[in-house]
């Protein structure tokens, strides 16, 4: 265990163990997605929805956000979310982590190893899928982002990054991120070297079938070209 002194206040930060969970669907092909869900979500509801890809021969790995909470207090119904504004900077290095350790796991399980990572995150996850890309602790074969904004703090470090795929896709109804912030997305990320790709569908703030065959292709494309 590990004391870190904060001279505000008193407070001490404690370094322990700390069980986090992880869902997997694994397929025979060699590539791998790494799905960071929303905010609230699960990783075993997540992996439902994300299935589909199974069949397409990639291996889907959904970490589940490390927080726990009662997204519903009646019910005491249990959500997770990836970081508060609460010591940011440390929760997102903690995260690093965990995503080094998970992907690791998820190899050593396997006799084939993954040729291709790619990232994917949901409204929330998006930004812990830029984060992770971006900060070298992964060669990402691609990203894709699905209903939510560019990150403020990540959008310095893309002219400094090697550009890599990106396919942003936004529901044209969605009523919790407007649409309108993947557009802004799409052209910072032009702007920073970037070639993203964007897809819209009819629909809100969700992750539909028609959205999983074209990150299938999207993703197949992005390998050939690589």
């Amino acid at each position: 265990m590990k004391t870190h002194d904060n001279e505000q206040n008193g407070r001490k930060r404690l370094v322990i163990q700390h069980s986090v969970y992880y869902a997997c669907a694994p397929a025979q092909g060699d590539t791998l997605l790494l799905a960071l869900h929303g905010y609230g979500q699960t990783c075993e509801r997540f992996l439902h929805v994300l299935q589909p890809l199974k069949a397409e021969g990639i291996t889907v790995l959904a970490p589940q956000a490390p927080n726990a909470f009662y997204i519903k207090m009646p019910t005491r119904t249990v959500g997770f979310t990836w970081l508060t504004r609460f010591e940011r900077d440390q929760a997102v290095q903690d995260f690093f982590a965990y995503m080094d350790q998970v992907v690791a796991v998820a190899s050593q399980e396997r006799a084939v190893p993954f040729r291709r990572i790619f990232l994917l995150g949901f409204s929330q996850g998006v930004s812990m899928a830029w984060r992770y890309a971006l900060s070298g602790h992964v060669q990402p074969a691609g990203l894709i982002a699905c209903g939510a904004d560019l990150p403020p703090d990540v959008q310095p470090i893309l002219k400094e990054s090697s550009p890599f795929p990106v396919l942003l896709a936004h529901g044209n109804s969605d009523s919790i991120v407007p649409a309108q912030k993947t557009h802004e997305a799409e052209q910072v990320l032009r702007n920073s070297g970037f070639q993203p790709e964007k897809f819209l569908f009819p629909g809100g703030h969700e992750i539909p079938v028609s959205l999983l065959q074209y990150i299938a292709d999207w993703m197949r494309r992005s390998g050939e070209q690589g």
